[in-house]
C-alpha cells in the first residue's frame, strides 16, 4: 500500500486508489483504498515519514539496478573460440623427475595430495593421511628434506593436507586436523601461522602477487557458508568470502563448490569450476573482472558426487596455470575407453558408507586420458588442444605436470613430465 501526505490544501494523489490531503486550518484526512485512515496532525507527520521511506526505498532500488546493470558491464563473459590459433601445433610431453624415495625419510607413506613448486625449480609434496609429512625435492627430484614435523607445537603438523608457494618462495601448508595454517620461509624455518577455519580447510589455496591468500573451502559459518572462495589479508586476516553470485551449499555435490587456483598477472587469481568448463579470474579484492566459457563437445557440464565412483567417468578440470606471456593452460581429464577395466571393488571404510562394497579406480591411466588446453586469453581463442593417454592430476607450473604413481614394491610417488608446445 502506497501512501502521500501534503502540507498544503490542495489533495496529491500517489495511486489511484491511496491518497493523503492536509488543509491549512490542521484538518487532515488521509485516506487509502477509499478508507479513512487519519485525520490528525500526527497522523500527517506519520504519513510524510512514510512517504520518505518509500521514495528512498525506490531510489535504492533504482540505485540497485544500476550498479548491478554497471557490474555486469565490468564482468564480461566470454565463450572461448574453439578453432586453434595454432592448428599445426602439437603439446610435446617429456619425463621428468620422480618425486619420492623408495624408502627412509623421502618415501611417500600415503598417496601424494598436492604439489607445488618455487622459483628454483624445487618441489614441495603433501600427502592424504595423517603420517606424511610435507616433503622437499630439488629440481632433479633429489629429496632434501621433510617441511616441518608431527605433532602439535608451531611448525609442526597432525595431517598437512595441501600447500601453496609465493612468488617470493615462502610456503604456506594446510592442516586441517590441527585447524591452522603454517608458514614457512624459503630456507624452510618455520615463521608464523593462523588459526582461521578458511585456511586450515583449503583445498586448494593460492598466494597472490600482493601477498595476500585466496583459500578454496567449505567453511562453515554464517557468513561464509556457500562461498567457495575466501580472502585473507597479508597478515593473514579473513577480508571476506566470494566467488558465488548466489550462495548455496550442498553437502552431497561438493564438486558445485570445488575450485582449481591459479596466481593471474596483475595481482589477482583465476579460479575454475570442476564440473564445468568455466573458468573466471578476481582482481586482488575478489571482484570478478572475466568469466571465460569453453563450450567442448567433449565435456558437458554434470552433477557429479563428492564421493564414490561414478559408473561412468566424467570431465573434471584437475588444474589451471597463467603462462609468463599470460595464457592459461588448463589441465583436464576425460574417460579412457578402457575405463571399465580399471575398476576394482573395496570397502568404504575410511568413507563413512556401510559394509556394502564400493567401485574404486584401481588404475587412473586406463580410467583417464587427460586433455591439455592453452587459452589466448586476450583473444578469447583456444591456442592448442591435445588428448594424450596418462591420467595428468597435478600442474605446478604450466611446464611440469604430475602423475601419481605406485611402483611394484608399494611405494607411492609423483611422475613429472615437462611439456612443451612444438609448432608455434
Amino acid at each position: 500500500m502506497l501512501y502521500t501526505a501534503s502540507w498544503s490544501s490542495r489533495l496529491e494523489t500517489a495511486s489511484a486508489d491511496s491518497s493523503a490531503t492536509a488543509h491549512r486550518d490542521s484538518t487532515y484526512r488521509l485516506t487509502a483504498h477509499g478508507q479513512q485512515v487519519g485525520h490528525t496532525r500526527q497522523d500527517a507527520r506519520r504519513l510524510l515519514f512514510i512517504t520518505a521511506c518509500q521514495r528512498e526505498r525506490r531510489l535504492l532500488a533504482l540505485l540497485t539496478v544500476v550498479l548491478m546493470a554497471s557490474s555486469a558491464e565490468a564482468q564480461p563473459v566470454r565463450v572461448v573460440d574453439g578453432r586453434p590459433l595454432c592448428p599445426t601445433c602439437t603439446v610435446v610431453v617429456g619425463i621428468g623427475p620422480r618425486l619420492g624415495d623408495r624408502e627412509g625419510s623421502g618415501a611417500l607413506v600415503a598417496e601424494p595430495s598436492s604439489i607445488a613448486r618455487d622459483r628454483s625449480g624445487r618441489f614441495y609434496v603433501t600427502q592424504f593421511g595423517n603420517t606424511g609429512m610435507p616433503l622437499v625435492f630439488d629440481s632433479t627430484g633429489h629429496f632434501l628434506q621433510p617441511l616441518g614435523r608431527h605433532g602439535q607445537g608451531p611448525g609442526e603438523f597432525q595431517s598437512p593436507r595441501y600447500l601453496g608457494v609465493s612468488a617470493s618462495d615462502t610456503v604456506f601448508v594446510a592442516d586441517p586436523v590441527a585447524g591452522r595454517l603454517s608458514v614457512f620461509d624459503p630456507d624452510f624455518r618455520y615463521s608464523r601461522s593462523a588459526s582461521d577455519r578458511g585456511l586450515a580447510l583449503a583445498y586448494p589455496l593460492v598466494v597472490l602477487a600482493g601477498g595476500s591468500v585466496v583459500a578454496g573451502a567449505d567453511v562453515p559459518a554464517r557468513n561464509r557458508i556457500g562461498y567457495p572462495l575466501h580472502l585473507y589479508d597479508t597478515t593473514l586476516d579473513f577480508v571476506r568470502s566470494f566467488g558465488a553470485d548466489t550462495p548455496v551449499f550442498r553437502p552431497d555435490r561438493r564438486m558445485h563448490s570445488r575450485r582449481r587456483l591459479a596466481r593471474a598477472s596483475g595481482g589477482g587469481v583465476w579460479a575454475s569450476r570442476v564440473n564445468e568448463y568455466s573458468i573466471e579470474r578476481f582482481d586482488a579484492n575478489g571482484a570478478r573482472t572475466l568469466r571465460l566459457i569453453r563450450q567442448a563437445p567433449w565435456f558437458a557440464p554434470h552433477d557429479a558426487p563428492a564421493l564414490n565412483v561414478d559408473t561412468e567417468p566424467k570431465p573434471l578440470i584437475m588444474a589451471i596455470s597463467e603462462d609468463e606471456q599470460g595464457r592459461l593452460w588448463v589441465l583436464l581429464v576425460v574417460k579412457d575407453e578402457r575405463w571399465r577395466t580399471a575398476l576394482g571393488t573395496t570397502l568404504p571404510g575410511r568413507l563413512g558408507g556401510g559394509q556394502s562394497a564400493m567401485p574404486v579406480v584401481v588404475d587412473e591411466d586406463r580410467y583417464y586420458d587427460t586433455i591439455v588446453e592453452v587459452i589466448d586469453v586476450a583473444q578469447g581463442r583456444l591456442v592448442v588442444s591435445q588428448r594424450l593417454p596418462q591420467a595428468i592430476l597435478f600442474m605446478p607450473s604450466p611446464e611440469v605436470v604430475g602423475t601419481r604413481r605406485e611402483d611394484q614394491t608399494g611405494a607411492f610417488y609423483i611422475q613429472t613430465w615437462s611439456l612443451l608446445i612444438r609448432g608455434e
